[in-house]
């Protein structure tokens, strides 16, 4: 009896064991994996910018994660795999990072809309945003190696990306000049209409116009209208005095 308790007791220490070396396995060896990153808009890859990668934490031998130096100041409380789940951490992460001045490593966004972080050791990495064309921006995100559900070290990722319109600046109100040559310009000035549209001044300028002369007519050379009564009346007297001397002269 005693035997059998003995021969269970160093079974069940020998599984522990095994597991303790498998799980040490798991988080100690120096597999190495990668990060591949899509970035895709209504079914349209983006084929231009930069992506920038920061380790935020290790995975120690026994399975929890310690921040790195530069971002040992973030939390003091090592649940990390909580702030996986998190939509506020890499936004929070990401705004620790510009402060201490983290540095991180840059890719380029390939032709195909996609950007592959390799070499990577155990751990969690946060992935913002760099350049991205213009009116695109994109959510940061945390993502660990290997991957918490399923243990693969070559991990996957699709970031959320939003789109901004450009504003469309307002259309001026077109405005119609009207170009006015000498001949159409017309003043006018207050006064009383004399005429349809005329006013007293211009219709004075158009009767003091001269009027233009026929050039086929012969040019008028003496004042023939008013030395006619004079003429007429002189003749008259004239007359009427060689009338009066003739009856003096037959009574004399």
């Amino acid at each position: 009896m005693r035997n059998n308790i003995l021969k269970a007791l160093s079974l069940i220490l020998a599984v522990t064991l095994v597991a303790a070396s498998c799980l040490t396995c798991v988080f100690a060896d120096d597999t190495l994996g990668s990060i591949t990153v899509t970035l895709e808009y209504n079914n349209t890859a983006i084929t231009s910018g930069t992506l920038t990668l920061y380790q935020v934490a290790t995975i120690n031998s026994n399975g929890t994660y310690s921040y790195t130096d530069a971002f040992v100041g973030y939390s003091t409380d090592d649940a990390i795999v909580d702030s996986l789940e998190d939509s506020d951490s890499p936004w929070l992460l990401w705004k620790w990072a510009t402060a201490v001045g983290a540095a991180g490593t840059s890719y380029e966004i390939g032709s195909d809309g996609t950007v592959t972080f390799t070499d990577l050791a155990a751990g969690v990495y946060l992935i913002v945003p760099t350049t991205l064309p213009a009116n695109f921006d994109m959510e940061p995100c945390l993502v660990s190696v290997p991957d918490i559900y399923t243990g693969e070290y070559d991990v996957t990722a699709s970031p959320k990306l939003e789109y901004t319109p450009p504003t469309v600046p307002d259309e001026p109100t077109p405005t119609t000049t009207t170009v006015v040559t000498e001949p159409d310009v017309v003043v006018t000035t207050e006064g009383t209409n004399t005429e349809e549209g005329k006013t007293d001044e211009e219709v004075d300028i158009e009767e003091d116009e001269p009027e233009e002369k026929d050039e086929d007519t012969l040019p008028q050379t003496g004042q023939l209208n008013y030395p006619i009564p004079i003429m007429a009346g002189a003749g008259v007297f004239c007359v009427a005095a060689g009338l009066i001397v003739v009856r003096t002269d037959k009574k004399k």
